[in-house]
C-alpha cells in the first residue's frame, strides 16, 4: 500500500495527489527559464563588445535586433523599441508587479535599432529593459560608457 508523503493527501481510491500551495513560485521559475531562450542581450564595459573610447562616462549606446524562433542568427534591426534603465531588477515577465520601479532614464530605438541613453551615474550597474521581453544588467565604467546589443524573439510566446 502507498503511504502519503508529507504535504500530499490521498483521495478515496488510494491515489496520491500533490497539494498545490507552491504552484505559483514553481510556475514563475519555469516561465523565467523558458523565456531565457527567447530574448538575450550582451554588453560591453565589463566584458563582451568593445566600448568606443569616445563614449563618455554615464552613457549607454546599443542596438536592438529581432529574430524569429528557430532562426536565432537571422536578425533584423528593431525600430521603436522602448529601452529603460533601472537601478534595481524586478520580474518583468508574467503578472504585473505592484512594486515595479520607475525607470531612471529612457530611450527609443531609431529606424536602425540604435539607441543612446545619457546622464547615468558612472561606475554604477543598471538593469536595462528592452521592450517587454528582454533585460540585461550593464556595468558602467568610471571613465567610459558601455555598449549593449539586445536580441528579441519576435514570435516567442511570453509566459503569463
Amino acid at each position: 500500500m502507498l503511504r502519503p508523503v508529507s504535504g500530499n493527501r490521498t483521495d478515496g481510491r488510494g491515489v496520491e495527489t500533490v497539494m498545490r500551495r507552491n504552484a505559483f513560485p514553481i510556475l514563475l521559475i519555469l516561465a523565467l527559464a523558458l523565456s531565457a531562450g527567447c530574448g538575450s542581450a550582451s554588453s560591453g564595459g565589463s566584458g563582451g563588445e568593445t566600448t568606443p573610447a569616445s563614449l563618455p562616462p554615464g552613457a549607454v549606446v546599443g542596438t536592438v535586433v529581432g529574430f524569429r524562433s528557430g532562426h536565432r542568427h537571422d536578425t533584423m534591426p528593431q525600430p521603436h523599441v522602448a529601452v529603460e534603465a533601472y537601478t534595481r531588477a524586478f520580474p518583468y515577465i508574467g503578472p504585473v508587479t505592484a512594486d515595479r520601479p520607475h525607470p531612471v532614464a529612457r530611450a527609443v530605438t531609431d529606424a536602425n535599432g540604435h539607441f543612446r541613453i545619457d546622464g547615468l551615474t558612472p561606475g554604477r550597474k543598471y538593469f536595462l529593459l528592452f521592450g517587454m521581453a528582454t533585460a540585461k544588467w550593464v556595468q558602467l565604467g568610471t571613465d567610459r560608457g558601455a555598449t549593449v546589443t539586445a536580441a528579441i524573439c519576435e514570435d516567442c510566446p511570453l509566459p503569463m
